[in-house]
């Protein structure tokens, strides 16, 4: 990376932290830190993981209120109550991970929660998307993307599109959080490109990164930070800076080697030989050999196919052709249990995903892979012997926790990645694949973590290291492999020249690109913006839909041809007469399960309306407004009571609404007694009912499908519940109440099981004790098979009504087979099967992209 020529800051002061002190349960996270911002400036925030970097800008950034301390804007003292009230005042942030709506589009993310609306309060898409195309050209980036779902992005472009974002507040202050961990080298450099610019437009920058020659390259003053407290600001130039060990020492709290030594090979014959590994568009004709005691490291840039070898060889995705071969014996491993049985273990490129089990102990996650071993009569615990194993680790690593039973989600990255190091050494692997061991965590702690990788060589291990710094792949490894495209370019022994490896990696592209050489532009276009491309990618969203429709008419003919009375009027009218209940609820549901909840009370709802409304019409005559009135509060009373536990309880919907499933129920045969009840004949007005010809029911579900999908596509709320669903942090972060807008659809669903219960009511004309039982399992089928993601974030009212015609077309020609029992829940079953699927196939594909 080439040195930027600095740009003058200037002496005015954009904002002042004083005193900053914020404790969690006992612990001082932070302890009267004191830190102060000037336009146009680029300011470091240095310090190990657990300094209290985080949890500084988490108080700046309104995401935490501090215990005590003051900050100043411009010579105002302020307080921020949310994240939204910080960016309202000027200050953005830019985080490692990108919190986005994958689902949504670029323009709906950057607007989300400020959304800009027409005379009518609708949400203006036209202006909204004209406004972000100037952010985006103002970015050098393919403004073409507005329109596009950010999950079909690249990580760069997601950054940018942060960037973006928070740019449209016009910020003062601006953060940015480790923006360059999940970048590759060009994707850093454009970020670098867009800070500078930035910088001299008079915005104030707080940087933060462990990569020193970032903050070097960038930085105008820097402060350290160690056990949260602030060990003081110095500039990175002049008489006063301080040299970069110096730096390194008080992170650290002593004197790093920055060298290591290993010894090479212990033997000349490989442990590990690869031979021609192949998979088509993923790598190609991979060969090389590790031998015990060795440390290979694969190089390349992010999608050179490095992590798809090496989960290859671990037989997580297996080769399509080659071969692997162990000690000389030939493998083919189809399964991580398999390789983990012939002495291979892999720590993963996504700790946090991949490689814990966060919300459990650390004893946990360090000795789960020898559980069986560890275990009396080889299936009965052992936590005797695994507490043992585990504290030995918690010493020969320095893994800093109170204690061993702490969850490891509260550890910071460093000491997460140690357990997670500590977990395969129990397994005491014959070879050992690293896949970016040290991504995310600080000097001191990837110190420890190099000298950890030596040591293993030096006891036999054969390792394997990819990483996308090559300071540390230079640093490590005892040969280089360099990779580009799938394929290996290179090979080169320890004490190679970074310039040469970084040639290999990059096929005689220049090492380091100077500024301005690499546009923002150029890294969009890599995400196949074409006109083709996009139109592709807005039909995608439909789909689902088009599939649908497709499966109803050819199923119909086809159905039609063997029985001639299936597409009759009559028969048509009994379908859609029978879906109405379904598809009522399932709009609802719709929205329910977008934000990532679901109600499996439904039936239980439906039941206690329907019993209610009928003694209202029995007690208080014909009145069928009243009897409606009270259906639709009993509902909202039911739904508004389920979304509160949800929002406030923070327990998950599927336990919340099973209880309230439970309960409800049995209040309903309770208050029903021994006797069915039989409400009056003005019950069926609603059910039986037609409006200038048109069946109520039908009109009902017309107007509400034309309503609520008009609501979710074009009003601010609407909009917010898809973020919820995709991202509920970023949501949080976007300064949406997400507990009332948890609370708004399970009212919302509520209401309209009053609605359909009254229906109901109509078209059985009786309360039974089981009425409307297991009725939750058929919206939840007509949701989920009409393309809603039952994980949140996707779905459409248009998409769940045509799946509850489906379901109720399936039933009606079943009917008609008359093998409805049977068949019924199989054809169902396989339908919401094959759609959960498709999904899910879907993520992995988007993940693997």
């Amino acid at each position: 990376m080439s040195t930027p020529t600095a740009v003058p800051a200037s002496t005015d002061t954009v904002l002042v932290m004083e005193g900053i002190t914020k404790t969690f349960s006992g612990v001082r996270a932070l302890k009267g830190v004191s830190i102060d911002l000037r336009a146009g400036e680029v300011h470091a925030l240095l310090g190990q993981n657990g300094a209290g970097k985080s949890t500084l800008i988490k108080v700046l950034s309104g995401a935490h209120a501090p215990d005590s301390g003051s900050i100043t804007m411009e010579g105002k003292t302020v307080s921020f109550g949310s994240p939204a009230d910080a960016l309202r005042a000027g200050i953005g942030t830019v985080y490692q991970d990108p919190l986005v709506y994958p689902e949504l589009s670029v323009t709906e993310n950057i607007f989300m929660g400020r959304e800009l609306r027409d005379r009518f309060g609708n949400i203006d898409m036209r202006a909204q998307v004209k406004r972000v195309r100037e952010l985006l050209r103002d970015l050098e980036t393919d403004p073409n993307i507005a329109t596009l779902p950010v999950g079909t992005l690249s990580v760069a472009v997601r950054q940018l599109v942060l960037i973006a974002k928070v740019l449209s507040w016009e910020p003062k202050v601006l953060i940015f959080d480790e923006p360059t961990a999940i970048l590759t080298q060009r994707e850093a450099d454009i970020l670098f490109g867009i800070i500078r610019k930035l910088r001299t437009r008079g915005v104030g920058i707080i940087y933060i990164s462990h990569r020193m020659e970032e903050i070097f390259a960038l930085a105008d003053r820097v402060t350290v930070l160690k056990d949260g407290e602030s060990k003081g600001t110095w500039p990175i130039q002049g008489p006063e800076a301080l040299s970069y060990d110096r730096l390194i020492e008080l992170m650290a709290g002593q004197v790093l080697q920055e060298g290591i030594e290993t010894q090479g090979p212990l033997s000349d014959k490989p442990l590990l030989s690869v031979r021609h590994l192949s998979h088509a568009k993923t790598y190609q004709d991979i060969s090389f050999d590790i031998r015990p005691g060795e440390i290979v490291g694969l190089f390349g840039l992010v999608g050179a196919g490095r992590s798809e070898v090496a989960r290859a060889i671990f037989g997580e995705e297996p080769a399509q052709s080659g071969e692997i071969q162990l000690d000389g014996e030939v493998l083919r491993l189809r399964s991580p249990q398999q390789a983990v049985r012939k002495g291979i273990a892999y720590l993963p490129e996504d700790r946090k995903e991949q490689g814990i089990f966060g919300n459990l102990s650390i004893t946990y996650n360090a000795t789960i892979t020898i559980a069986k071993r560890l275990a009396k009569l080889g299936f009965i615990t052992n936590p005797r012997q695994e507490e043992q194993v585990t504290q030995q680790y918690v010493k020969d690593l320095a893994i800093k926790t109170p204690d061993t039973q702490t969850k490891i989600a509260n550890l910071s990255g460093g000491n997460q990645q140690k357990v997670v190091l500590a977990k395969w050494l129990a397994a005491k692997p014959r070879l050992l694949i690293l896949d970016e061991p040290t991504a995310g965590i600080d000097i001191a702690a990837k110190q420890e973590i190099h000298n950890l990788i030596a040591r293993l060589a030096s006891e036999g291990v054969a390792i394997l290291v990819i990483s996308s710094e090559l300071p540390e792949i230079l640093k490590l490894s005892d040969r280089i492999i360099t990779m580009r495209e799938g394929r290996q370019t290179g090979e080169f022994q320890r004490g190679a020249s970074p310039e040469a490896v970084l040639s290999a990696a990059m096929q005689g592209k220049a090492s380091i690109e100077q500024p301005g050489e690499q546009k923002p532009e150029q890294a969009a276009k890599e995400t196949n913006t074409t006109p083709i491309s996009r139109l592709m990618q807005h039909a995608a969203a439909y789909n689902r839909e088009l599939i649908l429709i497709a499966i109803l008419i050819i199923g119909s003919l086809i159905f039609q041809l063997f029985f001639p009375t299936f597409l009759t009027w009559n028969n048509i009218a009994s379908i859609l007469s029978n879906v109405a209940v379904v598809s009522i609820i399932a709009i609802g549901m719709t929205m329910v399960i977008v934000t990532g909840g679901i109600d499996v009370s439904i039936g239980s709802v439906v039941a206690i309306c329907m019993l209610i409304s009928a003694k209202v019409m029995v007690a208080g005559g014909d009145n069928i407004f009243i009897a409606l009135l009270v259906s639709l509060g009993v509902g909202l009373l039911a739904g508004a009571l389920n979304g509160t536990i949800v929002a406030f309880g923070r327990i998950h919907p599927i336990i919340v609404t099973l209880g309230t499933m439970n309960i409800i129920r049995a209040l309903h045969i309770d208050l029903l007694g021994p006797k069915w009840l039989t409400p009056p004949p003005v019950a069926r007005t609603l059910a039986l009912g037609n409006v200038f010809g048109i069946p109520i029911p039908w009109l009902l579900v017309i107007v509400l499908g034309v309503v609520v999908g008009l609501f979710l596509s074009r009003r601010p709320l609407g909009r917010a519940i898809y973020a919820i669903g995709g991202n509920p942090e970023a949501a949080r972060l976007a300064g949406i109440r997400t507990r009332w807008v948890t609370i708004f659809v399970y009212a919302a669903i509520g209401m309209l099981i009053g609605l359909a219960a009254l229906i109901q009511l109509g078209q059985s004309g009786t309360v039974q004790p089981n009425t409307a039982n297991g009725l939750e399992l058929q919206i939840i089928a007509a949701t989920v098979i009409g393309g809603t993601n039952i994980l949140g974030g996707r779905g459409s009212i248009l998409g769940s009504l045509l799946g509850a015609l489906l379901v109720a077309a399936i039933h009606n020609a079943l009917i008609t087979l008359g093998t409805i029992s049977l068949l019924e829940g199989l054809v169902i079953g396989a339908l919401i099967i094959v759609a959960v699927g498709i999904d899910m196939l879907q993520k992995r594909k988007a993940i693997k992209a």
